[in-house]
């Protein structure tokens, strides 16, 4: 890992360069609304959809109605509803399987601006599919496999943690290892009034696929160094909590073995929290 002179805030920093041009979020949003959906239409929000987009849609006439979300945060809609509107997550969109009307609402990723210079997006690209493939390969952990939201720029890596796994902890870990990295659940958490449309299970179902997921802020002018380091210190964060490698097993009998070889039986490095060595 890096020494403690590597500051995490120049990793934040640089993902926050991202530039996109100014635009009226509310007259997109209503554009978008008249493209898709009857004026009168009964509309399905996820549960964390935010304030400003339930309140887009009633104002256009439309009648958001709050649904679960799935793991990665997308809204599962019922038969009986006449559209829904998906929330993109970091720029990305969660896939989504319905044969309702889907709009993909950016929110904010699409619309802020720092008047910096123009977005690299074929660098953005790469940055993005090195982190995410560096997560899958060396923590194990599963990155959003959603397609990027027309004209929005990617603003960092989805990243989610097994369902066992103690999401507080974690969190805990890679903010301490300098990566930026932000709590989905924080960013866009359920929305107050979504429980007057879920039942006690769906809210419960819904929080806790929030509390899995995380953004790992990414930058188009990351160096090597800051993209190694995203990916470290997730790697950690999922080491210190026995993590590691949840989705390839076959890795932790040889790696736990390795360990105990290199530094005996009692050292504190990696224990698998799911399977007893």
């Amino acid at each position: 890992m890096r020494g403690a002179e590597f500051s995490g805030a120049g990793v934040v920093e640089r993902a926050r360069e991202l530039v996109d041009e100014p635009v009226d979020l509310a007259s997109r949003r209503r554009r978008a609304f008249d493209d898709a959906f009857p004026s009168d239409a009964t509309i399905a929000v996820g549960a964390n959809a935010s304030r400003s987009l339930v309140d887009a849609l009633k104002s256009s006439g439309r009648h958001p109605v709050f649904v679960p979300l799935d793991a990665w945060s997308a809204p599962v809609p019922g038969d009986d509803l006449d559209g829904v509107v998906v929330g993109a997550v970091s720029g990305q969109v969660p896939p989504i399987d319905t044969s309702i009307p889907v709009v993909v609402d950016a929110g904010e990723d699409g619309v802020s601006t720092s008047g910096g210079p123009p977005i690299d997006v074929g660098a953005l690209i790469r940055v993005h599919a090195d982190i995410a493939a560096g997560v899958r390969a060396a923590a194990g952990f599963d990155t959003l496999p959603g397609q990027w939201a027309d004209n929005t720029p990617a603003t960092g890596v989805v990243v989610r943690l097994p369902d066992p796994a103690d999401p507080t902890t974690f969190y805990a870990y890679a903010r301490g290892e300098g990566t930026g990295i932000e709590w989905v659940a924080l960013r866009q958490p359920l929305h107050p009034q979504a429980r007057h449309d879920l039942t006690t299970v769906e809210i419960e179902r819904s929080s806790r696929h929030l509390a899995h997921l995380f953004h790992l802020p990414i930058g188009d002018r990351f160096s090597v160094d800051e993209i190694d380091h995203a990916v470290l210190g997730v790697v950690k964060a999922a080491e210190y909590l026995g993590w590691r490698w949840w989705q390839d097993p076959d890795l932790v009998e040889p790696y736990v073995t390795f360990l105990d070889d290199k530094y005996g039986r009692g050292h504190d490095a990696y224990r698998p929290a799911f399977r007893r060595c």
